[in-house]
């Protein structure tokens, strides 16, 4: 699943920024340079994504790095 449509079953970019407390533009980044590879930002979209009920894309979380 490509980001920004990922991003888009999860509320969209305003509602995750807004969520989160990140700058719009933070997420809006994400949607070009996908979403960064740290834990910390992936366990919380992985739990948005499970209270939403929408699946993670393949492989949203191997590999992190602490």
């Amino acid at each position: 699943m490509h980001t920004s449509n990922f991003i888009s079953e999860i509320g969209g970019s305003t509602f995750v920024a807004e969520h989160f407390h990140f700058p719009q533009n933070r997420v809006s980044n994400w949607l070009k340079n996908g979403i960064p590879n740290d834990i910390k930002i992936r366990a919380k979209i992985a739990q948005l994504a499970q209270e939403k009920n929408v699946d993670l894309p393949e492989g949203f979380l191997a590999g992190l790095r602490l």
